[in-house]
């Protein structure tokens, strides 16, 4: 995990929150969780998606969408 995913990762979960303030630590610590998540999954769950519609473009840790 290098900072470019943290802050790719960070910059999304913030979208999220719609205007609510979040500290930058807590974003920073939010965006670490949530990767390290999404590498435990199973790359089966990735690809798939929850809906079995190929996955969610954010999910990415990449940099590609799709």
């Amino acid at each position: 995990m290098n900072e470019d995913e943290i802050q790719r990762v960070a910059q999304a979960i913030n979208e999220q929150y719609q205007g609510q303030t979040i500290p930058p630590d807590e974003l920073r610590e939010m965006a670490i969780a949530a990767i390290k998540a999404i590498r435990s999954l199973p790359e089966n769950d990735l690809s798939r998606g929850a809906n079995g519609d190929g996955g969610h473009p954010s999910l990415s840790l990449e940099g590609e969408r799709g």
